[in-house]
């Protein structure tokens, strides 16, 4: 398991989008990093630790 952040940069651009969760340090899992195009893409998966236990599981 890699952590990882996201440059602020992207994380401004995509303000706007309520899935964004803009917090300039979180951590995040870094869960693929694949080369497309000959430029990388990373996936990663915000770590969050207060997501209630009665959150819908479809957020």
């Amino acid at each position: 398991m890699k952590l990882v952040t996201i440059d602020k940069t992207l994380l401004e651009k995509y303000k706007e989008d309520p899935q964004v969760l803009y917090k300039d340090k979180r951590p995040y899992v870094l869960v693929i990093r694949l080369r497309y195009r000959g430029q990388k893409q990373d996936f990663a998966v915000p770590i969050r630790s207060n997501i209630p236990a009665a959150a819908p599981k479809n957020e």
